[in-house]
């Protein structure tokens, strides 16, 4: 792989070992003026890293994550970068802005020190990333979807309460490199959701009965949503917690087309987002964990684990109120 080559005359530190993809944005860099954000590591980084990898998702950026912690958004557009800093700062993080090329020698600085921490160990491979998009488009229109029921235990008996029509990036992820690109999977699968809805090919295993709750993609607020199946209240937009930024926006943009809100990627750790206040919603979706169980969660009422999980967590979920999702067979 080649190395990064430093944009102006300085002395030669250590340099890092650089993956095809980082080398390819350094390059872009150095050659034409582009956004980016430096965040060290936060207390909670896993919103944090989402907020950063959909901008780079949705932009054509790369999010690089050093050994001795934090992220470094680059080649993101202006826009992209401004609504992942304000999410950030929003959550009472540091988020310095870049301005590539001029900020060359703040990265170059960083690759060098990373370069020292790596020794002599070998590169990671690169993700495979190529032809991901392409697997997409050739994909049936009910590969990578599902249909999940939202349910919870209400005396002796199951409450039915929704029907969430969810992406499944395990069917455009081959191998586990690929993991490494989960939310652009989330993306592409969201977005044809989405355009699904547009022209009304609703699953044919709806319940009318039930209100449905559609998987979003990360993207800035749309000027036009599609509307619901039907007038039946409870419609509801899935959004990942990375669109937390335009919550307010999303809110009045969603009333007006007839949908609520709701959001998935909550952790234990994160529990305290789940409010009103902080994002407004009737709905949270988590995964179970073992820490779930020690979490203060505003509205366990409004909670939803899903996939259900084990049996720890179908235990915790019938003790505190929380819903559960299941597959329509199950």
């Amino acid at each position: 792989m080649r190395q990064m080559q430093p944009s102006h005359p300085s002395p030669s530190p250590p340099a890092a070992t650089l993956s095809a993809g980082l080398t390819e944005m350094v390059r872009r860099c150095q050659a034409a003026e582009c956004a980016g954000l430096e965040v060290p590591a936060p207390g909670v980084p896993v919103i944090a890293a989402a907020a950063l990898e959909e901008a780079a998702n949705s932009s054509g950026g790369l999010v690089w994550r050093p050994r001795r912690g934090g992220f470094w958004l680059l080649g993101a557009t202006q826009g992209a970068t401004q609504r992942a800093r304000a999410l950030i700062e929003g959550m009472g993080w540091a988020a310095t802005p870049l301005a590539f090329p001029n900020d060359m020698a703040l990265l170059e600085a960083a690759l060098a020190a990373e370069g020292e921490a790596a020794g002599p160990s070998p590169p990671a491979a690169a993700a495979p990333l190529a032809g991901m998009e392409e697997r997409a488009a050739r994909m049936g229109p009910e590969a990578g979807h599902g249909l999940t029921t939202l349910w919870r235990m209400e005396g002796a008996a199951p409450r039915l309460l929704g029907q969430r029509w969810m992406v499944e990036p395990e069917a455009l992820l081959h191998g586990a490199v690929e993991q490494n690109w989960r939310g652009h999977a989330q993306g592409l699968l969201g977005a044809r959701l989405l355009a699904r809805a547009h022209v009304g090919q609703w699953p044919a295993e709806r319940k009318p009965t039930l209100p449905l709750l559609l998987d979003m993609p990360w993207m800035p607020p749309p000027e036009q949503l599609p509307p619901p199946p039907d007038s039946r209240p409870g419609h509801a937009l899935v959004l990942p917690l990375a669109a937390a930024a335009d919550a307010q926006a999303w809110l009045a943009l969603a009333g007006a087309a007839g949908w609520g809100l709701a959001w998935n990627g909550l952790t234990a750790s994160l529990a305290w987002l789940a409010t009103p206040e902080r994002l407004p919603g009737e709905w949270f979706f988590a995964r179970f964990s073992p820490a779930a169980t020690e979490a203060a969660w505003p509205r366990p009422e409004r909670l939803a684990f899903c996939p259900t999980g084990d049996r720890a967590a179908l235990a915790f979920a019938l003790g505190h109120g929380v819903a559960m999702c299941s597959r329509m067979e199950a």
